[in-house]
């Protein structure tokens, strides 16, 4: 099992930055190197509005936006309290996936918290699928301070 954690604190109003999420949101934050596809459904609603204790649908990742790499089953969210959300899914790549994001309000605008713990499905590929996801991870909050440059 593997954790990481990245916290990045942007120019934005937390309640305005909670209900932008979407799967919109989330390709554009893997942006450019990473795209995730929806069902229709899930691309016309907000992160906030996703429910269910059985398995929501399954993504593909796609590398350039064209390549799949991925498949990612989004398999339950739970929303523990505001603007916070424990997403637990499964994919090619790792057997077990949970990402919990929080968005905390600043001085200036919020911090949004991203904690993953995962475990690869192979456990000889734990150390190049750790740096992949830290690669991945780091460019989406890198993404994020260029959309909401803090001041």
């Amino acid at each position: 099992m593997q954790e990481l954690r990245f916290q990045t604190d942007i120019n934005v109003d937390p309640e305005l930055f909670w209900k932008r999420q979407s799967i919109a949101t989330i390709s554009q934050e893997m942006g450019p190197w990473l795209r995730m596809t929806a069902p229709p459904h899930y691309r016309q609603i907000q992160l906030q509005d996703w429910r269910g204790d059985n398995t929501l649908f399954a993504s593909w990742v796609l590398l350039f936006g064209l390549i799949p790499i991925d498949r990612h089953s989004f398999e339950k969210i739970v929303f523990p309290a505001e603007r916070e959300f424990i997403e637990t899914s499964s994919s090619w790549n790792n057997k077990h996936w949970q990402h919990r994001r929080l968005v905390t309000a600043t001085e200036n605008g919020c911090s949004v918290i991203d904690e993953l713990i995962f475990t690869p499905r192979m456990h000889w590929m734990t150390p190049l699928v750790t740096m992949i996801v830290n690669m991945v991870f780091k460019n989406r909050h890198r993404n994020l301070k260029k959309f909401y440059p803090v001041r």
